[in-house]
């Protein structure tokens, strides 16, 4: 199966997919597909434990791919956004931009370990790669307060380090006083190096679980073409076309 016959979101994405995740296409045409109502095609040849392997994994799959997109939306609402001090609401917005970024890459980073876990890799270095990124946004998330300092219209803060006592950098250890003020890093420049990080070290794992998930795919036989044009004869009542709703989002 082709993106094109995926659902709403992957529909309109298609081209970010695409360029920003090589290998999802692939995985998600041999192996989840999209039965033209907001749902992965069900393959009744499977038997139940890997009916669930890889529904788990879909679900998983879907997760991240929908926050490596929201990355890039983040990146480019923070590229366009002029704040104004005198406007309290643009302080918020910035404030709500960073911190939401760093929470989908902790999205990606669960989420691309259990697709890990559910296909039998237990690959530390695959893992290892997310680690800079893991730790920033554990110190964003879980420490206190990181400043943001304005100026000319654009958002600064001092660089950030989970690891505590490697750097001179701020830390969850230091207070707000002993930021140093010449040492102030955009903070789109520290979103763009985190995407790089996290865009880099998914799309490695996608790499490696590709050749296991085509693997199944031979084992198991499964043909999701053929799948879809039997199940096409007989639409349901609810199938709005391969455009249908978005994956997850239900209703009645």
């Amino acid at each position: 199966m082709k993106l094109e016959q995926g659902d709403y979101l992957e529909v309109k994405c298609i081209d970010k997919i695409r360029r920003l995740i090589p290998s999802y296409e692939v995985i998600w045409g041999k192996y989840i597909g999209h039965d033209g109502n907001g749902r992965m095609i069900k393959l009744e040849e499977l038997n139940e434990t890997d009916n669930n392997d890889r529904e788990t994994f879909a679900e998983h799959f879907y997760t991240c791919m929908e926050s490596i997109i929201c990355l890039e939306f983040i990146l480019s609402e923070v590229r366009n956004n002029e704040i104004n001090i005198e406007k309290h609401t643009d302080y918020l917005k910035t404030l709500n931009l960073f911190i939401s970024f760093y929470g989908h890459c902790g999205r990606i980073i669960d989420n691309s370990e259990k697709m890990l876990n559910i296909c039998g890799i237990n690959n530390g270095s695959l893992k290892e790669q997310f680690k800079e990124v893991y730790e920033l946004r554990n110190l964003i998330l879980h420490g206190k307060k990181l400043p943001i300092f304005i100026i000319d219209g654009l958002g600064l803060i001092a660089p950030p380090t989970g690891r505590e006592d490697e750097y001179d950098n701020w830390n969850s250890k230091k207070n707000w006083s002993e930021i140093n003020l010449s040492n102030l890093t955009y903070i789109e420049d520290i979103l763009n190096y985190s995407f790089e990080i996290v865009s880099c070290a998914y799309n490695n794992i996608l790499g490696n679980l590709k050749d296991t998930i085509l693997a199944i795919v031979k084992e198991k036989n499964i043909n999701l073409d053929k799948t879809f044009e039997e199940i096409s004869r007989f639409p349901s009542k609810d199938m709005s076309g391969c455009q249908g709703p978005i994956s997850g989002s239900f209703s009645k």
